[in-house]
């Protein structure tokens, strides 16, 4: 997903059910655990963000792709986690992070 335009991917966000409690994505979305710290901005989907606020049932959403934005971050009812673990050279840089759910 992000090789692709912000306007592709609001086709393919347009696609995740109204249903889902639990999200898998490559990319964050704008504004969350998407900060870069190299690049001084915000490298999440401002579409995204729309589509996962229009999620009623969402629980957890789990991504990576910026890997400064490593961490959780529990959002009014929905869990977040950047699980970004490795550098660029497939370096191990943060621990895993574990849910029971």
């Amino acid at each position: 997903d992000f090789q692709k335009t912000e306007n592709e991917m609001k086709e393919l966000w347009n696609e995740i059910p109204n249903s889902t409690e639990i999200l898998i994505t490559h990319n964050a979305p704008f504004g969350i655990l998407d900060k870069s710290l190299k690049f001084k901005n915000r490298r999440g989907s401002s579409s995204l963000f729309k589509r996962v606020k229009d999620l009623n049932n969402l629980k957890y959403h789990f991504f990576g792709h910026n890997h400064e934005g490593y961490g959780k971050l529990k959002k009014g009812k929905v869990q977040f986690c950047n699980s970004a673990i490795l550098d660029k050279d497939f370096k191990t840089l943060q621990q895993p992070i574990i849910f029971e759910l």
